[in-house]
């Protein structure tokens, strides 16, 4: 029987590197931890949204839009 411990670590969100690691190249998994890095900058407001959108849009990382016209930011659909 599993403990409560065995049970929380198994429900606990998995990160890409947990699901991926030894899969994906590892200029691959450098490439993800810079944007995630970046990311988290941006969060911060220590990017300005112009240097972000280069950054990002120079990844292939592109917004995506819904026929209805709504789409969540990460914080609520607007």
């Amino acid at each position: 029987m599993d403990t409560t411990a065995e049970i929380k670590e198994s429900l606990a969100p998995r990160t890409w590197r947990d699901r991926l690691e030894g899969d994906i190249p590892e200029q691959l998994a450098r490439a993800i931890e810079a944007f995630e890095e970046q990311i988290e900058r941006k969060r911060r407001g220590e990017i300005e949204d112009t240097v972000f959108a280069e950054m990002r849009l120079r990844r292939g990382v592109y917004g995506q839009r819904y026929d209805n016209g709504k789409r969540n930011d990460g914080t609520g659909t607007r």
